[in-house]
């Protein structure tokens, strides 16, 4: 705080909302006929990809709150909206759907909640009973750096997987089922 705030977090959601906005748009507005944003499709989502990834590699060494407009977070607005224009590009680009849209990714957005949920807890319990330096580029290896959160990112999916299938699906079902109850009752 008081980088970390509501005002500065419901920004970088708005821009969400924005891409989610242009996608809506975009799908209305194209047939499956006629895509005259293919061409932009393919080469969109992976410069804006790259930029995103040079933009993270140059801030490396940059103070955490140095480069963003009102001292936001996560490089706000510039790495928000690239990966924001990377989001709304992909879909309108058979190449990208065609790599992206597979089983590992279907899944991982299907147990999205959990790994956004367990991925800090992950990193801390590292940090705190492993290597003390595993935080905001605290690493100076890139190997050792790699491992970690190698490590760490299998522990978030694992902790995502069993969190899904235990608390989240259970659930689910039986909001499910109270609502097809209840139409089946008001019909």
């Amino acid at each position: 705080m008081p980088n970390y705030n509501p005002v500065g977090l419901f920004a970088q959601y708005c821009i969400g909302v924005l891409t989610a906005g242009v996608i809506a748009y975009w799908q209305k507005r194209i047939s499956n006929l006629e895509r005259p944003i293919q061409i932009l499709g393919i080469g969109l989502p992976v410069s804006a990809f790259a930029a995103a990834i040079a933009l993270v590699w140059n801030m490396r060494h940059a103070n955490e709150f140095s480069f963003s407009l009102g001292s936001q977070p996560y490089a706000f607005p510039f790495f928000v909206i690239l990966i924001g224009t990377v989001l709304a590009a992909t879909p309108f680009s058979s190449w990208a759907k065609k790599v992206i849209d597979n089983r590992f990714t279907r899944y991982t957005a299907k147990i999205s909640f959990g790994l956004y949920i367990w991925h800090y807890p992950t990193l801390e319990l590292v940090r705190l009973l492993h290597n003390e330096d595993y935080k905001y580029f605290g690493i100076s290896s890139f190997g050792e750096w790699a491992v970690l959160t190698l490590v760490v990112l299998m522990l978030a999916y694992g902790m995502a997987s069993l969190s899904y299938t235990h608390l989240e699906s259970p659930f689910l079902k039986e909001i499910r089922g109270r609502k097809s109850s209840t139409l089946q009752n008001s019909s």
